[in-house]
């Protein structure tokens, strides 16, 4: 932020700043002047958005357990938006539970 009134970014996150109402309208549609506030809602939401993508939703699981003892990791991966190590990892801990 290099004047009072730009936007604040962190990460895929924006807080837009608007004339009109002299502040920073949150992801809630309240609007706040205090632009520590503003930034550190921004991180907040990041950080939220960051764990959401990481963490393994059940259809994930359950598409990885039902697939064939020949699973390609590479296409599985793809589909899933991982990284094949990452697939890896969940079928050697599905299959340690099975």
């Amino acid at each position: 932020m290099k004047q009072p009134f730009d936007n604040i970014r962190c990460g895929r996150t924006v807080i837009r700043y608007y004339d009109a109402y002299g502040g920073w309208m949150l992801p809630d549609k309240t609007i706040t002047r205090n632009p520590l506030k503003a930034a550190r809602i921004a991180e907040e939401t990041e950080a939220a958005r960051s764990e959401k993508k990481q963490a393994w939703q059940l259809y994930e699981i359950q598409y990885l357990a039902e697939r064939n003892p020949c699973i390609n990791f590479r296409t599985v991966a793809q589909k899933l938006d991982r990284t094949p190590e990452d697939v890896r990892q969940m079928h050697r801990a599905i299959s340690a539970g099975s």
